[in-house]
């Protein structure tokens, strides 16, 4: 019997500036055969999402039975933002000019926007 399609499962990995992303972050992969083709997702999810997630991630896939490393020639940039808060400072009674024994009180809040 003669083998007319050899089918080979690659070893794909997440790569972030350069090196491949370390233990810890959520990576799933799917795979699918439809009309003798083999399509493989690789889905990376990092949540929660932290600055030291910025970076350049590319995907790489080694299919060491015949000597062939892919990579994905497109990286994608994660710019991982933070939120600024918004401070707000009164006073009661309202104003600056108070008399002396009198009080004031003064108030700082600061709001942080929710992360959506």
């Amino acid at each position: 019997k003669v083998v007319d399609r050899l089918v080979v499962v690659p070893d794909v990995v997440w790569m972030k500036d350069g090196r491949v992303v370390v233990n810890g972050t959520n990576a799933t992969l799917a795979r699918t055969v439809s009309g003798g083709n083999t399509t493989l997702n690789l889905t990376l999810n990092l949540n929660p999402l932290l600055t030291s997630h910025g970076g350049q991630y590319t995907c790489v896939a080694n299919i060491s039975q015949l000597s062939l490393n892919v990579t994905n020639s497109s990286a994608v940039t994660v710019s991982v933002q933070i939120p600024v808060p918004n401070v707000t400072i009164s006073s009661v009674p309202l104003g600056s000019s108070v008399y002396s024994g009198n009080s004031i009180n003064i108030s700082c809040v600061f709001t942080v926007p929710s992360v959506v």
